[in-house]
C-alpha cells in the first residue's frame, strides 16, 4: 500500500521532469494508475475468496515473473536468460 502512495506522489516530478508531461497528462495517468489498483483489489478479492493461499502466492509469482521477463529484460537484451533465472529463484526449476 505504501508503494501506492510512494506513486502518487512522486510520479508527477518524474514524468514532468524526464518525459515532459503536460499537468493534464500527469493528471490522466495518474487517474489511470487508481483507477487500475481499486479494479485489481476488487478482482483479486473475489479470485482469493475461491482460491487457496499457496495457488494465490504461486500465481502471483509466476504473474511478477512474467511481467519482469515481458518489460525488463528484453531492454537490457537478455531475455534468453532472465526466465530460467527466475524460474530458479521461484522453485519452479531445479
Amino acid at each position: 500500500m505504501a508503494a501506492q502512495f510512494a506513486t502518487y506522489s512522486l510520479i508527477a516530478t518524474m514524468l514532468r521532469e524526464r518525459f515532459g508531461v503536460t499537468l493534464g497528462q500527469v493528471s490522466f495517468a495518474l487517474m489511470v494508475f487508481g483507477v487500475g489498483g481499486v479494479v485489481s483489489n476488487m478482482l483479486i478479492g473475489r479470485i482469493g475468496d475461491r482460491l487457496s493461499v499457496e495457488t494465490l502466492i504461486r500465481g502471483s509469482q509466476a504473474v511478477r515473473a512474467a511481467v519482469f521477463v515481458a518489460f525488463l529484460a528484453p531492454s537490457r537484451g537478455r531475455a534468453e536468460l532472465t526466465a530460467p533465472h527466475i524460474a530458479r529463484v521461484y522453485g519452479w526449476w531445479r
